[in-house]
């Protein structure tokens, strides 16, 4: 996607005033502003910014899979015995006005889901809700993270990256925080948590064309922006990170381009081409597994054109070299792969397939032992499992 680039650079956000919403009781509460740091607002009308998205429990049937016309970008996180997952829909497309959240979870290993057991909408129809991503911090709660903008074919100048945060994520009726505003920008991959206990976050608005990179020391209360390199041109960056044994952060992003940062994210080498590895120009996924090898997810492509043979590949070097690869789904039109690794070693894998055809969320589930054979051959390992699909 090309956009036109304001020329104005805006910097971190502080916290816009807040509304705690439904949460069981299904009602919102006025919240006074609250207090950040940096911030700056564009000269225009930021009120449809101002307001939250509200968040739904046991939404109903105004949500059910049968209403989609459309349905992709998943996320996946795993809390004690449950598994969540989450994507958007909702409009007759991506991107479109009525886009909103979705968030899903299974008390079965994945078996059946409770689909979907959270919504994510705007008072404002006019403002997307776009890009849910899950994330289990430290302490076990669960961050759930979306974007918000008011531009469908170009850049509004305020996308922001909002979040809630579940304390107890495993009871029945789980609570939630109220919803804020972390920082400008798109946020599409986990964080992660250095060895100095900073958590990083990454987001990009495009404004600047920088791969941004958000930092917080005190645990997710508050955020800002660090540093990241920059882009010759705009289009879905979608960066994440990993901090490698030698100390340096290591960025990939779309079309597998890569930066490195020796400084804790303060500054960056500039991004260039991985030529070992050929991708799809779409979303991948990059993370370190319990036994301390780095994981790889995405479209192995040759010709860097086609979102199919999804893959995960294995590095034992800390990502010099990716010697043992495993093909989760060969057909065409599947994409958005993200990763969670269970507390036993087992490594669940959700992605997409046709979002307006099929309307497909899939999940994988597979061992190191599997990548290293090339096969799915452990007793636990599934491919193609459905999460959701529109009937």
């Amino acid at each position: 996607m090309t956009t036109r680039r304001r020329k104005t650079r805006w910097w971190h956000c502080s916290f816009w005033w807040l509304i705690l919403v439904a949460g069981v009781s299904s009602h919102a509460l006025a919240q006074k502003p609250a207090v950040g740091t940096g911030m700056r607002i564009a000269p225009a009308d930021t009120t449809k910014m101002q307001l939250p998205a509200l968040v739904q429990w046991k939404p109903g049937a105004a949500y059910t899979r049968s209403t989609r016309l459309w349905q992709g970008c998943p996320s996946i996180e795993k809390t004690g015995k449950r598994l969540w997952s989450a994507w958007f829909s909702g409009g007759p497309k991506e991107p479109a006005k009525g886009n909103y959240g979705i968030i899903a979870y299974s008390d079965d290993d994945g078996k059946t889901w409770e689909d979907p057991a959270v919504v994510i909408t705007h008072p404002d129809t006019a403002v997307r809700v776009m890009d849910t991503q899950l994330w289990k911090d430290p302490h076990g709660k669960l961050w759930i993270f979306w974007t918000q903008n008011v531009g469908t074919d170009s850049f509004d100048g305020l996308w922001g990256t909002w979040a809630i945060r579940l304390d107890q994520p495993i009871t029945t009726q789980p609570t939630w925080t109220a919803p804020r505003r972390l920082c400008d920008g798109l946020m599409r991959n986990k964080p992660i948590v250095l060895t100095t206990g900073e958590w990083l976050l990454p987001a990009y608005n495009w404004t600047n064309k920088q791969s941004g990179v958000y930092v917080s020391t005190d645990q997710g209360n508050q955020w800002q922006l660090r540093g990241g390199p920059y882009n010759e041109s705009a289009y879905f960056y979608e960066h994440m990170l990993v901090e490698l044994n030698d100390g340096r952060v290591w960025l990939l992003q779309r079309n597998i381009k890569e930066s490195h940062s020796s400084d804790r994210g303060k500054s960056w080498n500039p991004l260039t081409q991985v030529s070992t590895l050929t991708s799809a120009f779409s979303r991948l996924y990059i993370g370190r597994l319990k036994s301390g090898h780095l994981l790889l997810a995405y479209n192995d492509d040759p010709d860097r054109k086609s979102r199919k043979n999804l893959t995960v590949r294995l590095s034992l070097d800390d990502g010099r070299s990716w010697p043992h690869a495993l093909l989760i789904d060969e057909r065409p039109d599947v994409s958005y792969p993200d990763v969670v690794q269970a507390d036993d070693g087992l490594v669940y894998l959700a992605y997409d397939r046709s979002r307006t055809g099929e309307k497909e969320i899939l999940l994988a589930t597979f061992t190191e032992a599997d990548i290293q054979a090339g096969s799915f051959s452990s007793k636990r390992s599934r491919q193609k499992s459905l999460i959701s699909k529109v009937p």
